[in-house]
């Protein structure tokens, strides 16, 4: 079974549902007090972020127990919390001055892994290897004066060190979007607009052989 949440921003919710990975309609198994949050593979937990931007916070919620850990000593803007294999969280967090980078969660304490150039965009929505040694990121550059010039990228991030590797650099301004590793490491389905509209596309963990899934 796959076990996903589908957030409510009105309500600082999430409901919590089972689907077979056969197939059929998901089944809700609960909902907490949280969003924009990931499951443990075995359906027992829910990392997530809880209140109001940007006085967020990180909080684990075993399923079941109706109780809410909120684990960050202070709040601040965090979001996207990814679950890796080892137990860290990787988050992407605002700091002080309106920069946005991605941060592990180790042991009860938040340490920034990323310096991106603001150039380079603002990363987020971190999704771990399945080795856990690699994230792969999204980065844009966004404009809301000027849409048509927007532009983001995927990256990969070595877990250890940060340093960080464009995949499929272009110059066009198009969007690469919200990575997810295959379960065999080797692939990275993400969203694009390269078409011109937003659809699914899937690409070597090298950056090459990307094609597009949905239409």
């Amino acid at each position: 079974a796959v076990y996903f949440g589908v957030g409510k921003f009105t309500d600082d919710s999430s409901d919590i549902r089972r689907v077979s990975v056969t197939g059929g309609a998901p089944t809700l198994i609960e909902r907490v007090r949280a969003r924009d949050g990931e499951m443990t593979p075995d359906g027992t937990e829910f990392w997530g972020v809880s209140g109001k931007f940007p006085d967020l916070t990180l909080v684990h919620i075993p399923l079941g127990s109706h109780q809410v850990h909120h684990v960050m000593r202070e709040p601040g803007p965090v979001m996207n919390p990814a679950i890796g294999r080892d137990g860290r969280i990787a988050v992407a967090r605002v700091d002080s001055t309106r920069d946005m980078q991605v941060w592990l969660f180790d042991n009860g304490t938040l340490h920034q892994l990323t310096h991106f150039a603001a150039n380079d965009g603002r990363p987020q929505w971190p999704s771990w290897s399945p080795d856990g040694t690699v994230l792969a990121v999204q980065a844009g550059v966004y404009d809301r004066n000027h849409p048509e010039s927007n532009t983001a990228h995927i990256w990969l991030v070595d877990a250890a060190t940060g340093t960080a590797r464009k995949l499929a650099a272009h110059d066009a301004p198009y969007l690469d979007e919200t990575p997810s590793f295959f379960p065999d490491g080797r692939r990275i389905a993400f969203q694009s607009n390269r078409t011109g509209r937003m659809e699914v596309w899937v690409m070597n963990v090298d950056g090459s052989g990307a094609r597009q899934i949905t239409r």
